[in-house]
């Protein structure tokens, strides 16, 4: 996560930087900053605002992990859009003014002339040569009683990039042909993403967040390929038993046990019978020993049922009473 927070960064500091290579150097730094930020202002906070919004949607995935991370990740980029606002522009304005002023941008110091390198000491050409606004290429001319100021480059200072952009790849983007081109691959681009919706499956498989060589992500593999659903069997048992009488509720809780020891069943932890949850229910009433005692008196424990199954509704219909009153 820090490394894209750090990218989304980077990424704000270029276009602020190179809308602020693009203005004039003679300008104030106010007008400087003006013109920078109403090219570099919107690319910002659109990409912010949108990366934002990407990550708070992804902070809704049932993933605890994933939801963490996109939550952290969505509030990280807000923080760094309004450092970048704030904190790095002013450090731009500043360093706008030690540039205004013919300072070095890192010592500070007034810059040296170039003119005059080749005689200049080792600490002048590392602390005190810097480029300066040239104010020597303007024309002052006099319109309706006020002065404008108009920059008249001698040379193209344009970087190579620029000049590619500018001169040969713009040119391009505007005829008719690329045009239509583009416009037809838009309108493939925005066919294949609905088709591609519609066939997208929701979900998560357990296994991408496991290493191959994990021995968990071969349990994980199988567990998938034979269980792919958890199973919960009901199983009905013809000719119960009375589960008051001791013998026959020995007879009944080995041939349980059978069950639940048998390769297919998860153990008796998985195991939901309305008599664990009555000997539960006996002992939080807390009754010492009511449980133990209670398994041996036939009458007790079918009167103490009744009342059990009353205040329980997920086991009502597991145990049927005859007229006397027993199983």
């Amino acid at each position: 996560m820090p490394y894209i927070v750090l990218a989304i960064g980077i990424d704000d500091m270029f276009l602020i930087v190179a809308a602020w290579r693009a203005t004039d150097r003679i300008a104030s730094v106010p007008d400087r900053m003006q013109r920078a930020m109403t090219h570099a202002g919107v690319s910002v906070s659109m990409t912010s605002a949108t990366d934002a919004l990407s990550f708070f949607i992804g902070s809704m995935a049932p993933l605890p992990a994933v939801t963490q991370f996109c939550l952290y990740a969505a509030i990280a980029i807000c923080f760094n859009y309004l450092y970048t606002m704030t904190i790095f522009l002013a450090i731009v304005a500043l360093q706008g003014r030690w540039e205004e002023g013919n300072r070095h941008c890192i010592t500070g110091q007034v810059t040296a002339s170039d003119e005059n390198i080749s005689e200049a000491t080792h600490y002048v050409r590392l602390f005190m040569i810097g480029s300066r606004p040239k104010k020597s290429n303007s024309m002052v001319l006099n319109v309706d009683s006020r002065r404008r100021v108009l920059a008249v480059s001698a040379t193209d200072s344009r970087q190579w990039y620029q000049k590619f952009f500018e001169d040969y790849f713009a040119p391009i983007l505007t005829k008719t042909t690329t045009k239509l081109l583009v416009f037809a691959l838009f309108v493939i681009y925005l066919v294949v993403s609905i088709l591609g919706i519609t066939q997208l499956n929701i979900g998560f498989n357990w296994k991408d967040i496991v290493l191959k060589d994990s021995p968990v992500r071969g349990f994980l593999e199988y567990s998938t390929a034979y269980f792919a659903t958890d199973l919960k069997v009901d199983i009905t048992v013809n000719n119960p038993p009375d589960m008051g009488n001791p013998q026959q509720r020995k007879a009944f809780m080995k041939a349980l046990e059978a069950l639940e020891n048998s390769p297919c069943s998860a153990g008796r932890f998985s195991t939901d019978f309305w008599y664990f949850a009555y000997g539960r229910h006996i002992e939080q009433l807390g009754f010492g020993g009511a449980w133990s005692a209670m398994q041996f008196d036939d009458a007790v424990f079918n009167q103490n049922l009744r009342r059990f199954l009353q205040a329980d509704d997920n086991y009502g219909h597991d145990v049927l009473f005859g007229p006397n009153k027993t199983m």
